[in-house]
């Protein structure tokens, strides 16, 4: 996959995870932690703390909290296991970028 490509999906995981306008201050969280997340990944990429390789995996590992975050969300709500489901994977996340941002691979 060319470096375009693999920023075009980073962008697009980042519009995929944006905050919605008139959530509920729940909502608001989880998308809104999910869209800083995506935020910090694509900046980590553009100062060149993170590889394409490594950005291309966050990026995936954002959009599947997303498309995880969807199918809990189809019934209409969002229950405390679940949530508690998706602040577990969120913190993972955070990790996974804290490291792959500070390890000696750049590009």
């Amino acid at each position: 996959m060319s470096k375009s490509s693999v920023l075009t999906t980073s962008i697009l995981a980042l519009g995929l995870l944006g905050v919605t306008l008139g959530a509920s201050p729940a909502e608001a969280g989880v998308n809104g932690r999910q869209a800083r997340q995506s935020e910090r990944i694509l900046e980590n990429l553009k100062a060149g703390d993170l590889t394409w390789r490594e950005a291309k995996r966050l990026g995936k590992q954002q959009l599947f909290i997303a498309k995880l975050e969807a199918k809990y969300r189809a019934d209409g709500k969002l229950t405390y296991k679940e949530r508690k489901n998706l602040d577990a994977l969120q913190d993972r996340a955070r990790l996974a970028i804290v490291k792959q941002s500070h390890d000696r691979q750049t590009r």
